[in-house]
């Protein structure tokens, strides 16, 4: 994306490429933030950032009716891009420095018991190669508490099969 053409849009380019570089984000994290800013960047339509302009959008955010978990993580995009902008000496003030986000529900899901484990791991067709496969993924997420995005991205190279090792990054 190349906001470059203001320097809002700069500061959304760096403030991308630092969360790719120095944050280590996940490239699915980066993109989820590139589509949270481009929604914003369209929101201002070329107006100055504010208090009133964040609260605004904000606002046009819950009027849409998503997610508080949804409006959160739009939220914390613009959040940190302006805390980015002060930091590196682009921006003299935050405009979302007032702004509250919405307080999202428990991010952890309610843990499987040892039974629900077993059956979920068993339930593939172990007569066939699909259920194999299927059934060696959903047990390597259980017992590594990898996220589905993480497991099906490796490559064979973060696999030590001697040691029994899987080198998981995201």
């Amino acid at each position: 994306m190349s906001h470059s053409q203001t320097p809002l849009g700069e500061g959304v380019d760096e403030y991308l490429v630092a969360l790719r570089v120095e944050k280590g984000l996940s490239p699915n994290t980066i993109t989820a933030y590139e589509r949270d800013l481009r929604q914003y960047m369209a929101f201002l339509s070329g107006a100055e950032p504010s208090d009133e302009t964040v609260a605004a959008y904000v606002s046009a955010l819950r009027q849409e009716k998503m997610a508080d978990s949804t409006i959160s993580r739009k939220v914390a995009s613009v959040k940190g891009l302006h805390r980015f902008l002060v930091t590196e000496d682009m921006w003299t003030v935050d405009p979302t420095a007032l702004v509250d986000t919405p307080r999202r529900p428990d991010p952890f899901p309610k843990a499987l018991t040892v039974d629900e484990a077993i059956s979920l791991v068993e339930s593939p067709d172990s007569e066939t190669t699909a259920g194999r496969r299927d059934a060696a993924l959903l047990e390597f997420l259980y017992g590594t508490g990898a996220r589905v995005s993480e497991a099906v991205g490796l490559d064979f190279g973060q696999l030590d099969l001697t040691d029994r090792v899987v080198i998981v990054t995201g």
